[in-house]
C-alpha cells in the first residue's frame, strides 16, 4: 500500500514494526523474501543477517538468500561473499556445499565450482555421491582439465552399478579419452587383462564398446 503511494519510508517503518514481533527463523526468512520482491533490499538483507548464527541450517539458508539477493541485483562481489561465508563456516562434508558449487557456476566461476565439489569429494571419500561426481567430471572438462575428467569418469565407471547409467559413464570415458588421445592406451590395458584372464565382465564389455566405437568412426 505505502509503496504503491510512493511512501517508501512508511513501508519500511511498517515492516520494521512487524519484524520486531517476528523472531522465529522461518517467518523472518519468509519476510526477507517478501521484502526482496518489494525491492526493500536493505531491510531484506538486515532481516536475513539477523538469522545468521542461530543454527547451521539457519545460517546456510540466510547466506544462500543473501547470495540470491545480491546475484539478482547484479552485485557479484557481494554474492560471492555470501558463498565464501558458507565455505568458511559449513561443515566440510555439509550438503550445502553442493548448492554453493551450483551458485558459483551461476556466477560463471566454474573453477570455484570445481574446487568446492572436489573438496566435498575428498572429505566424503567413498561416500561421495554419484551425481555430484558426474557433475564434477563434466565441470572439469568445461574448465579444460580433461585428464582429471577422464580419471573421474573411469572411477565412476568402476562404481556405478545401474547398467543404463554405467553405459552413459562408459560413453563419457570414451569421449574424453578420444579427445585426449588415450583411448588406444585404455584398450591396450583392457586387452592385456583379457589375455591374462584377469579382466572382469565389466572390463570386457568396455573393450567391446571401444572396438565398436573405433569401427563406427
Amino acid at each position: 500500500f505505502y509503496l504503491e503511494r510512493g511512501d517508501r519510508a512508511a513501508a519500511v517503518a511498517t515492516w520494521t514494526s512487524h519484524l520486531q514481533l517476528v523472531q522465529e527463523t522461518r517467518p523472518r526468512m519468509g519476510a526477507a523474501a517478501s521484502l526482496m520482491k518489494l525491492g526493500l533490499d536493505d531491510l531484506a538483507e538486515e532481516t536475513a543477517r539477523s538469522c545468521v548464527g542461530r543454527s547451521d541450517i539457519a545460517t546456510n539458508i540466510a547466506q544462500l538468500f543473501l547470495f540470491e539477493l545480491h546475484h539478482s541485483r547484479g552485485r557479484s562481489d557481494d554474492a560471492r561473499s555470501a558463498l565464501r561465508a558458507i565455505e568458511r563456516d559449513a561443515a566440510p562434508d555439509a550438503a550445502v556445499r553442493l548448492e554453493v558449487s551450483d551458485a558459483y557456476e551461476r556466477l560463471g566461476d566454474k573453477t570455484s565450482a570445481v574446487s568446492v565439489l572436489q573438496g566435498l569429494k575428498d572429505v566424503r571419500g567413498e561416500r561421495s555421491g554419484i551425481d555430484a561426481d558426474i557433475k564434477l567430471a563434466f565441470l572439469c572438462s568445461e574448465i579444460g582439465e580433461e585428464k582429471r575428467a577422464q580419471d573421474l569418469w573411469l572411477e565412476l565407471w568402476g562404481r556405478v552399478e545401474s547398467i543404463p547409467r554405467r553405459k552413459f559413464v562408459e560413453e563419457r570415458v570414451m569421449t574424453v579419452a578420444a579427445r585426449l588421445g588415450t583411448l588406444a592406451g585404455i584398450a591396450v590395458d583392457l586387452e592385456t587383462r583379457l589375455a591374462e584372464g584377469t579382466a572382469s565382465d565389466r572390463e570386457a564389455g568396455m573393450l567391446i564398446s571401444i572396438y565398436t566405437r573405433v569401427n563406427d568412426a
